[in-house]
């Protein structure tokens, strides 16, 4: 296992998940609705979502501001700029 990837499972275990009738939950969810509905990985669904929210991707500052004001969780921030980035592995859904 990669030392990138074993740095994104521990951000992933330790972040404190709640019931999704949580409010704050619903940028994730709707990340993951696009996952599902368009057949994409996370990198994907969040290159959509930017552009349906005119987010500059070239700034870093800009991402980040977005991230933080939907997620309202730094962790959250940092396992998604870190796959957008390319500091952790893309994902993709996959049926059970």
């Amino acid at each position: 296992m990669s030392k990138s990837f074993s740095k994104m499972i521990d951000i992933i275990n330790n972040i404190e998940y709640i019931e999704n009738t949580n409010s704050d939950s619903s940028y994730e969810r709707g990340i993951v609705e696009i996952m599902v509905t368009e057949n994409c990985t996370l990198l994907d669904a969040l290159d959509i979502d930017f552009d349906a929210h005119q987010v500059d991707k070239s700034s870093v500052i800009g991402l980040v501001d977005y991230l933080e004001d939907r997620l309202k969780d730094l962790n959250k921030v940092n396992l998604i700029m870190g796959v957008y980035t390319g500091r952790y592995p893309d994902m993709r859904l996959t049926e059970i």
